[in-house]
């Protein structure tokens, strides 16, 4: 029992750290409509943010012009915000990625990300504006999350050294595309307890992914967890520059 108490306050501190959002975060359910042979690896309606990926079942051979659009639409009326153009090989497909600007009226009613394949819909991502939630930080604060009082981190529980103590090779630091519920075992069935939720946008290195390639290893404050592999994407930091997260099967 101490033990668990123990892990779930370790948990809780190491969020408190990890979580550091950009500018602006959303917090919404978005739709995704389209086929086609590329579409979004992330997205993110409130900086603007991309990385496109070629999907399965795409061309071997050949070129392609990749579009990808931002925006609003007011009834039945679509207005483009913005766009960007990727010339795509398809023989070595790469991943793709920008920022573009998502700014809207007021009385827009749904934004939208689009990606077009020589000018046919590939993806559409849209989220009404009434569901989307950006959250500023105050003039010359630095953008956190924020727990709850009774969530505070407790430091006497936190692990110093898990950098020496864990080994790193191979293992690539991605950023969270999605919140992540989080596993103690790759098994939908065996979920952590009480629940610990891995906020959008957070860091955390990431070692491979199970045999069904379902779940991603993260290590978060020397505790191993395992998460859906759809919520974590590549970082595109400065350090890492959007380096492809590790397909290796691990345990």
């Amino acid at each position: 029992m101490k033990s668990r108490i123990a892990f779930v306050l370790t948990v809780v501190a190491a969020l408190a750290v990890a979580a550091v959002l950009p500018v602006r975060g959303p917090v919404a359910a978005q739709e995704e409509v389209g086929e086609g042979p590329v579409g979004f690896l992330s997205y993110d309606f409130c900086t603007g943010d991309y990385t496109l990926e070629v999907l399965e079942g795409a061309p071997t051979e050949g070129t392609a012009t990749v579009e990808v659009t931002t925006s609003y639409g007011i009834g039945a009326d679509t207005t483009e915000i913005d766009s960007a153009t990727h010339d795509l090989d398809w023989a070595e497909p790469q991943e793709m990625s920008g920022t573009l600007s998502v700014e809207y009226p007021e009385g827009a009613e749904t934004l939208y990300f689009t990606v077009t394949v020589d000018g046919s819909l590939s993806r559409e991502v849209s989220i009404p504006v009434s569901e989307l939630v950006c959250e500023e930080p105050g003039e010359g604060e630095e953008p956190v999350d924020e727990l709850p009082a009774d969530q505070q981190p407790v430091e006497e529980v936190i692990l110093p050294g898990c950098d020496v103590t864990i080994p790193l090779e191979g293992a690539v630091v991605g950023r969270f595309v999605h919140t992540a519920e989080t596993y103690w075992a790759p098994d939908f069935s065996k979920k952590t307890e009480p629940e610990v939720l891995i906020p959008w946008n957070t860091t955390l290195w990431t070692f491979g992914v199970d045999e069904s390639g379902q779940f991603r290893k993260v290590v978060l404050n020397c505790t191993y967890l395992w998460v859906p592999v759809e919520t974590m994407g590549p970082n595109f930091d400065e350090v890492w520059g959007g380096a492809p997260l590790p397909m290796t099967v691990v345990e």
